[in-house]
């Protein structure tokens, strides 16, 4: 885009010049003003130098011979403009070298455009006689419902062409080099959109110092698009944690509470908000983007699929969707994409065939989990064995409160949890169980409430039982105990039980030792080879 010589001189006093001065400017060195314009439109400030260069200089390499308008508003913010062009076009070309290149630059408030000669050419051949004009209009607001079902994140539309007194020009040769002032709250995403009957048509503008710059039809309809960026941009498994699928989205233009992740674990006819199975806010940003996690990820759904889309609400309560999901994502999906890592291979090959135990355990309608590994990869050992080393440790805390832990199980369905079954006669004014790691329990003399790594006062009733759980166990904790002790407060005193020691690999011990169920079998010696691989994967990292 050629850029406008400096310096419009402005004229408060209207005349012409006539044909003959003309010619004796261009014959000379000096430069002339040709002036016969009308423009339209309220508050124009109306600056204008039409400048023939010498013969000389046209004939020039590379030399062309600019006729520059400037119509612009003291406001800046016109939206109608009409340029009447006759006497410009006449002058320039009658008296132009056939070989000499010009051109015809138009600013406005709304847009500038600059033509070359065989358009000028054009229009001189229509206005040789009738008059003939510029004029370009902005909406502000795009009223037609079609339009803004074609282009949802248009910002307001442009209609701009040549006219003469018979009407509209709509055949012109060559386009016209247009540049819009356009201040964007992105950064890349800005567009203008050529409207073409029922279609719009990206004309590829380069955005850059608050101008949009393309080459178009001389007569157009336009859309200018400010697309708020909403793109999942990079999908991972988070296995450091229980299983969760990551999602990262590129987010700009929009306020970040504003923008959810939608999750379908089944393939819709609709992909919107009101048939979402889960709905979750951004967890986080780093260096790959926004994060959205679908988390705890059971055992044995590893193969379903999960589709994924994202949605903001918008300042005007309307709602703006990234790209409906093509293909779903699932556990098996990403161990399937990143079977190349040597490094992580072997903990990928053990939790699908942890997957797959489960889904025999518990059931299940999805392709099984290891169904992508080669056949010597599924196999599974059953000569590993397993000891307890469960014990409850008894310290003096003060009183003793009445209740004590009378049993546990592990749940394995969904997250890994061990579930404490707690016999609490007392009446009492509180009460719960507190929990510490391996560490913090060496690192804790006295193991009373303030010391814990966890504490728990939600229950669920079995019977005479409170069943209080320690959810989230992750897959490198299958060795790690767990100490954990009942507490109640009874007349303001603080009252504590004996402390239980247990872990996983406890609860496998004594099932693989009592236990025939081959299918539970099978589920607990991959839960324990996956713990392994996955200590020893995290421990060298």
């Amino acid at each position: 885009m050629k850029r406008f010589i400096a310096g419009f001189i402005c004229f408060v006093l209207m005349f012409t010049i006539n044909s003959r001065v003309l010619a004796d400017a261009t014959a000379q060195t000096e430069s002339a003003v040709v002036y016969d314009i009308v423009y339209s439109g309220s508050g124009l400030k109306v600056e204008k130098n039409y400048t023939a260069h010498s013969m000389v200089e046209v004939r020039t390499e590379g030399a062309v011979t600019e006729y520059n308008v400037l119509a612009v508003s003291d406001t800046g913010n016109e939206t109608w403009v009409k340029v009447e062009l006759r006497e410009l076009l006449y002058n320039a070309l009658e008296y132009a070298d056939e070989q000499a290149e010009i051109a015809l630059t138009i600013k406005t408030d709304i847009a500038t455009v600059q033509m070359t000669r065989s358009t000028m050419e054009e229009l001189f051949n229509v206005g040789r006689y009738n008059k003939v004009y510029f004029e370009i209009k902005k909406s502000e607001k795009i009223e037609n419902e079609a339009l803004k079902r074609l282009m949802e994140d248009a910002r307001y539309e442009i209609n701009y062409g040549f006219g003469s007194a018979s009407g509209k020009i709509n055949e012109l040769e060559g386009n016209l080099d247009v540049c819009v002032p356009f201040v964007s709250n992105t950064t890349q995403n800005v567009h203008i959109y050529e409207v073409q009957d029922t279609m719009v048509v990206d004309m590829n503008a380069e955005y850059k110092d608050n101008l949009l710059i393309y080459s178009g039809s001389p007569v157009a309809h336009v859309l200018v698009s400010e697309e708020n960026l909403l793109e999942i941009t990079g999908r991972t498994l988070d296995l450091q944690g229980t299983i969760s699928l990551v999602f990262y989205a590129t987010i700009e233009g929009l306020e970040q509470d504003r923008v959810k992740m939608l999750f379908w674990e089944s393939k819709q006819g609709r992909y919107t908000l009101d048939t979402a199975d889960r709905v979750v806010g951004c967890s986080g940003i780093d260096k790959n983007g926004y994060r959205f996690e679908y988390r705890n990820v059971t055992s044995k759904d590893m193969s379903k699929p999960i589709y994924a889309r994202l949605v903001a609400e918008k300042d005007d309560g309307t709602l703006k969707y990234s790209s409906a999901p093509r293909q779903p994502y699932s556990a098996v999906q990403y161990a399937e994409n990143m079977m190349k890592n040597q490094k992580l291979k072997p903990l990928l090959i053990k939790m699908l065939n942890y997957g797959t135990a489960a889904q025999e355990y518990f059931g299940s309608d999805n392709e099984p989990a290891n169904s992508v590994l080669k056949e010597g990869e599924r196999s599974t050992d059953f000569t590993k064995t397993y000891s307890s080393t469960a014990a409850t440790i008894a310290e003096d805390s003060g009183k003793k409160t009445s209740a004590y832990i009378a049993g546990k199980t592990i749940s394995l369905e969904g997250d890994i949890s061990v579930n404490y079954y707690v016999l609490d006669n007392e009446s009492t004014e509180e009460s719960g169980m507190l929990f510490w790691s391996e560490y913090d329990f060496a690192t804790t003399k006295n193991h009373v409430l303030g010391t814990e790594s966890r504490r728990v006062t939600e229950y669920d009733t079995n019977g005479a039982y409170k069943v209080y759980s320690y959810k989230n166990i992750v897959s490198r904790q299958m060795y790690n105990s767990i100490y954990a002790r009942a507490y109640t407060k009874v007349n303001g005193e603080y009252r504590y039980s004996d402390i239980d020691k247990y872990s996983v690999k406890d609860y496998t011990a004594n099932q693989l030792e009592k236990n025939d169920n081959p299918k539970l079998v099978k589920l607990l010696r991959c839960l324990m080879l996956y713990g392994e691989e996955a200590r020893r994967y995290f421990d060298s990292l």
